[in-house]
């Protein structure tokens, strides 16, 4: 086991655990740019379990390659050999799981860098690291993952999570405004429906966003654009039957990086805290936030998205979703958190974005 850390100039292969959120990804990226500072000659690989997780920074320089495996039993000790075939030199995982720690035992990479158990969280995983990074409470979670790469004695000063969005995507966004005949000079705004479909309590209620599209079509004659995945269908025909005005629909229509560009384009977005609220903080775009069980000071845009307003109640029960798991929030009756966000609330801070856009020219 080694007892220190590997000299930089000494490390030829890299291996990163990147299969995490959309969201997630984003804010690792600031430690992906910082490990690629670090070393700069090293062939670093990504290892992804979803496609749409790499798309965060596919056609980058960040990494040498990508990664796209498919957890399972009998998967596990095929993509172990692989990677021991492989010889990576260092390992960097922010990650957790049974399929990563099967895969991390057999390896045979000799240095490990990962976090262990800190004061807001246990880990089951803690013996798979020969180099462990432990993280403070109520930290932000670019800050717990730099403390993977400050463990070198660097301090990094570049917090600022990218989303690489390539010339074909930004081809298709423009494409997309003159198709729907969206102007230079139109309000335009981002409205994300839905969440990903195993994160229904993130949802801010349907109902009050259908009447936040229209208020802000009638009054100041805002060109919505619906955004999200095909597998926020249902919500987005729930969210059509209770709205009254037109909006342009891009649900479904969009790949990642083809609806990151379109919300470039856009003046500013109303997200639940998902990945698209992350991706609309990274290409610049402001962004309304609506936040409710989860830890606001673990994942918020602000900061490093200045222009960025966070949207929540400050209960006694809130925020219940922290890292310790989904138990409470999924046994959660009520929902108080965002049952009590009003459709004023959410139409006020649109006043905001929209007084400083214009006041901007």
């Amino acid at each position: 086991m080694p007892k220190q850390l590997p000299v930089s100039d000494e490390v030829k292969k890299i291996l990163i655990y990147g299969s995490m959120g959309i969201g997630n990804m984003i804010l690792f990226t600031p430690t992906l740019k910082a490990i690629r500072r670090l070393f700069s000659e090293a062939h670093i690989t990504l290892m992804v379990a979803r496609p749409e997780y790499g798309e965060v920074i596919q056609g980058s320089t960040l990494v040498d390659e990508i990664m796209v495996v498919k957890p399972s039993y009998w998967n596990d000790l095929r993509i172990a050999e692989d990677i021991r075939n492989m010889h990576f030199d260092l390992l960097f995982s922010n990650f957790q799981g049974l399929f990563f720690k099967r895969i991390t035992l057999f390896s045979g990479i000799p240095y490990r860098i990962g976090h262990c158990s800190s004061p807001d969280w246990t880990s089951d995983y803690d013996d798979l690291y020969n180099i462990k990074v432990r993280m403070k409470d109520k930290e932000h979670e670019i800050d717990r993952n730099l403390h993977l790469v400050e463990c070198f004695g660097i301090k990094v000063t570049d917090l600022k999570p990218i989303f690489f969005i390539s010339n074909k995507a930004i081809a298709f966004a423009d494409e997309f405004f003159y198709r729907n005949k969206i102007c230079t000079h139109d309000l335009t705004i981002g409205i994300q429906v839905g969440s990903f479909r195993h994160q229904g309590w993130k949802h801010w209620s349907i109902n009050r966003l259908a009447q936040v599209c229209d208020l802000l079509m009638e009054k100041y004659q805002a060109r919505i654009i619906l955004l999200g995945s095909s597998s926020q269908r249902e919500e987005l025909e729930t969210l059509l039957k209770f709205m009254k005005k037109e909006p342009i629909i891009a649900v479904g229509k969009t790949n990642i990086k083809q609806a990151a560009a379109i919300i470039k384009k856009c003046n500013f977005t109303i997200c639940n805290d998902t990945g698209l609220m992350h991706v609309s903080a990274a290409v610049g775009t402001p962004v309304i936030a609506i936040y409710g069980p989860t830890d606001y000071t673990r994942t918020s845009p602000l900061k490093y998205n200045k222009d960025a307003i966070i949207l929540r109640k400050d209960l006694p029960c809130s925020p219940c979703y922290r890292m310790a798991g989904e138990k409470t929030v999924i046994n959660c009756r009520n929902r108080e958190c965002l049952n009590s966000i009003t459709v004023q609330d959410v139409v006020e801070a649109a006043k905001k974005m929209i007084a400083k856009k214009n006041a901007s020219g």
